[in-house]
């Protein structure tokens, strides 16, 4: 039997009525469990677009979401048509109905069978960064008085050089930033002395309560001794490491 080639798109969202964080996973295997990786256990809602829908289940192909990773243990299935309960593009909004809200683990296409017989990966969409897109406010003075130098942030593990300025005595970051990194499980600014992004350096994680960026501030860097002192800045998602090119260009003038 041949199979038709396909390429398709399930779109996870952190919380119900598909808001919030989105982490889409792109595939074109049936009968492959993809684990979720750094989604795993934050998904509220749902929905895929691209996937086969004719299969031997009821004379459907269905997606399966699964608790556990590796595609085993309790899971609920649907139809990949999207017909659920007599509507059409029915997706599910929210997986509290289905008493799978924040259980997500893995995920498989049945067509041919229930089993995973392609295979097992994990999902690498949040190894790609995000989409980032925030500010950092540099201020010449204690407390975020004195001069302000804003810069730009559009991308993570990129290093961003604050050009001739070396005269940062308190920062904030405000904006939409990674929720989840590498390093201890979290994003992280760190701040570098050498404008490439090498060298001594300090960094505070970003965190998160009920979805708000907080403790987003450092208000007198001398504690940190590196008052007078940061040369350029990057955001840690992915590793430590500069992944994306670095931005050289002094962000505050065209």
């Amino acid at each position: 039997m041949t199979v038709a080639a396909w390429y398709g798109s399930v779109y996870f969202y952190q919380d119900i009525d598909f808001r919030g964080d989105l982490y889409p996973v792109d595939l074109s295997d049936t009968q492959k469990c993809f684990n979720m990786h750094c989604f795993d256990d934050k998904v509220s809602s749902a929905k895929w677009v691209g996937l086969p829908t004719a299969g031997q289940i009821h004379g459907k192909s269905h997606i399966a979401f699964y608790t556990s990773k590796d595609c085993v243990g309790p899971h609920i299935h649907l139809p990949t048509d999207a017909f659920i309960n007599d509507k059409r593009d029915n997706f599910p909004a929210n997986l509290r109905k289905y008493a799978m809200n924040d259980k997500l683990s893995s995920f498989m296409i049945w067509e041919t069978s229930e089993k995973a017989t392609n295979g097992i990966t994990t999902t690498c969409k949040c190894d790609v960064a995000a989409e980032t897109k925030g500010s950092v406010y540099f201020y010449t003075d204690v407390n975020f008085s004195g001069t302000l130098f804003p810069v730009d942030v559009s991308q993570s593990n990129k290093c961003y050089s604050l050009c001739e300025f070396k005269d940062a005595s308190s920062v904030k970051w405000i904006g939409r930033f990674p929720t989840t990194g590498y390093t201890d499980g979290k994003a992280q600014i760190a701040f570098y002395t050498e404008k490439t992004c090498f060298g001594p350096h300090i960094h505070f994680p970003i965190e998160f309560q009920n979805n708000i960026i907080a403790n987003a501030t450092v208000k007198d860097l001398r504690q940190y001794n590196i008052n007078n002192d940061i040369s350029s800045f990057m955001i840690w998602e992915t590793s430590e490491n500069i992944e994306n090119g670095a931005q050289t260009k002094c962000p505050w003038t065209t």
